[in-house]
């Protein structure tokens, strides 16, 4: 709920005399003030989070700069060289790509996500164990969803893999947030931090 705060609730107060309930110098705001004030606390309450996923996004151009560009230079040599030979299994040639593009991504976006965008201390095992656990499901589905695209001719090696990154980068932020960086919970009385 929202309440004024001391400077706007000066403003209605008359010298000399007790100062209104809660209910009367709320009336005496113009909606303009109030309005102002409750748009001025949500903006505060996200400003943390916002300013995590715009850090979030910058790590994350970057990575997919990295992982993307290892992946196109991967299909190109496939495309170039390798498709000529006949017996050889392409889809599987690019879940390959996708693999070492990935674990390429994977390194560089922890370091980065873990000291720039969330900025935790915690233990470096955990979060990596955790992080590693994200990674592994994103690259077994996505190998899943990028062979299954490229075998059926739905989309292109290069299509398929934008695409796939687009959605997982979604997902991984809420992930990140509220699993593999999660801040410690520290109890009241106590000076031992709980990792969950």
């Amino acid at each position: 709920m929202f309440l004024p705060d001391e400077t706007m609730l000066s403003k209605s107060k008359k010298p000399g005399t007790n100062p209104p309930r809660i209910d009367n110098r709320i009336s005496q705001l113009s909606a303009s003030q109030i309005l102002l004030e409750m748009v001025r606390s949500e903006v505060d309450h996200w400003k943390p989070s916002f300013s995590k996923f715009y850090r979030f996004l910058s790590v994350g151009v970057l990575t997919f700069s990295i992982d993307y560009g290892l992946y196109c230079l991967f299909t190109e040599l496939i495309n170039t060289h390798i498709t000529k030979l006949p017996t050889i299994n392409t889809s599987a040639l690019f879940v390959m790509a996708n693999i070492i593009s990935c674990t390429s991504g994977f390194l560089f976006s922890f370091f980065w996500n873990r000291n720039f965008v969330f900025k935790v201390k915690g233990k470096l095992q955990i979060q990596f164990i955790r992080y590693l656990l994200l990674f592994v499901a994103n690259l077994f589905w996505g190998n899943l969803l990028l062979y299954l695209a490229i075998k059926t001719g739905l989309l292109s090696a290069l299509y398929a893999k934008a695409l796939l990154m687009c959605v997982t980068t979604l997902v991984n932020f809420m992930v990140y947030k509220n699993f593999v960086y999660k801040a410690p919970i520290v109890h009241e009385g106590t000076t031992r931090k709980k990792y969950l």
